[in-house]
């Protein structure tokens, strides 16, 4: 089992979108920021098996299709040091939701890289 997640330890992006994957994965490289990605829920999962992350960013469309399921798996592990959803809009059921399960900030689309830079300052280890 991996240990928990340090400060400067990868972020782990999730998203069934390549685009949104992707944008986001450049955007936190260009802030120093190791990234690693998945496109599944049961990536994600295999990725968590083996390493710890510092932050998970989940975009919502992936939690939508495949359930609660993925922000319980996060919950429940230690290897996964907080968790940022990255939403389409501002839904209020959905980020409720999101933050009774454990999601340490939302980031709403169309994201830029300020918006990515004052969470990375939320979760702790960069300035904004």
């Amino acid at each position: 089992m991996a240990m928990p997640a340090d400060a400067d330890g990868p972020v782990l992006v999730v998203s069934d979108d390549s685009i949104v994957r992707e944008l986001l994965a450049v955007i936190l490289k260009r802030r120093d920021v190791k990234v690693v990605t998945a496109s599944s829920r049961s990536q994600a999962l295999a990725l968590l098996d083996s390493q710890t992350f510092r932050a998970c960013f989940v975009d919502a469309r992936a939690i939508a299709v495949e359930g609660r399921e993925l922000l319980a798996d996060l919950r429940g592990r230690d290897c996964c040091g907080r968790l940022v959803l990255v939403a389409d809009e501002r839904d209020d059921e959905l980020l409720s939701s999101a933050m009774a399960g454990g999601a340490a900030a939302i980031l709403t689309q169309p994201f830029e890289g300020d918006a990515v830079t004052r969470v990375l300052a939320l979760l702790g280890g960069r300035r904004p």
